[in-house]
């Protein structure tokens, strides 16, 4: 991780890290109700996201765009989209990626155009994805060759339809 030069990706792993702390050692003094007050907050730093994928981006900034501490946040992003923001963020820039090589560009031009820090680490993250979608299809065929499309997938998690994954 202390390799890793993405700004977004480093706060992501220390924030679960204190957000595993305080899970395990705090005290919750707020009954929900707050949830559906931070969508509109949340939907700004999404469209931020959407907008500025491309560049070097900083939790404190993202978090500055929705009106909230970082931890406050990445916490309630977390919450509300199902991923943390480094997820969030990588997915995007890879749906991006997809649409640049179909068009017949080059991996190295990709990875910078999308804000991945160098071609190494764009492959990276496409050996990942393409792993697990090898294991989900492993998983999902079903008695006549077919496959079970309405299986949501994200990184590093189960699917979200099917409770044998």
């Amino acid at each position: 991780m202390q390799e890793s030069p993405d700004a977004v990706e480093k706060e992501c792993a220390l924030f679960q890290v204190l957000s595993t702390l305080i899970r395990q050692h705090g005290e919750r003094t707020l009954k929900g109700g707050e949830r559906h007050a931070l969508r509109a907050d949340i939907r700004q730093a999404i469209d931020y996201l959407h907008s500025d994928y491309h560049q070097p981006l900083a939790v404190s900034e993202i978090a500055a765009v929705a009106g909230l501490s970082e931890y406050h946040f990445m916490r309630t992003f977390q919450k509300l989209t199902g991923l943390s923001v480094h997820q969030y963020l990588t997915q995007i820039r890879l749906m991006r990626a997809k649409r640049l090589l179909s068009q017949g560009f080059d991996a190295a031009h990709t990875a910078s155009e999308v804000g991945f820090f160098d071609q190494s680490h764009f492959i990276q993250e496409i050996r990942a994805i393409l792993a697990l979608h090898r294991v989900h299809l492993r998983r999902h065929r079903d008695g006549r060759g077919s496959y079970d499309r309405s299986c949501l997938m994200n990184r590093r998690r189960r699917c979200r339809s099917v409770s044998s994954c």
